[in-house]
């Protein structure tokens, strides 16, 4: 019984998340936004993928999922070369942390104009968040800032 005990409690520390993984980025109307800040420092190319986790307080309804979405986790590819991102995956969660549903939208291309599917909006979420992983990461030279 302790050994089961034992191994609840490391499997359980192992998996949670501690705020300190997690950096505050935006806080509006319903929601608070924090972005994953563990090991974005080693991202030195074009591409960087994050985790951007979302509360929302009440609760979002999605049609195409079960349950009262509490929390949102994307994980984002964002491109510094051309300002663009897409994103990889999404998980939507309940009130006790349960997953009520995953999308994942990963794709096998080098294509720019299908890799990045959405140009950074001034004003929005993503804009930040990019801002941010330019901070961290460092400015990368431009060579073109077009995708062709």
């Amino acid at each position: 019984m302790k050994k089961l005990l034992l191994l609840l409690v490391i499997f359980i520390s192992l998996n949670a998340q501690s705020e300190d993984e997690w950096e505050l980025i935006t806080r509006s109307g319903h929601s608070i936004t924090y972005m994953e800040k563990r090991d974005l420092s080693g991202f030195k190319g074009n591409d960087v993928y994050v985790w951007v986790m979302e509360k929302h307080n009440p609760p979002i309804i999605i049609e195409s999922v079960d349950g009262r979405i509490y929390k949102t986790k994307t994980y984002y590819l964002f491109s510094k070369e051309y300002q663009r991102y897409s994103m990889m995956q999404i998980i939507y969660y309940d009130e006790k942390d349960n997953v009520l549903k995953s999308f994942d939208y990963s794709r096998k291309t080098d294509i720019p104009t299908y890799k990045y599917n959405f140009p950074i909006m001034r004003g929005s979420t993503e804009e930040v968040i990019f801002q941010k992983i330019v901070k961290l990461t460092g400015d990368v030279k431009k060579e073109t800032n077009e995708i062709q």
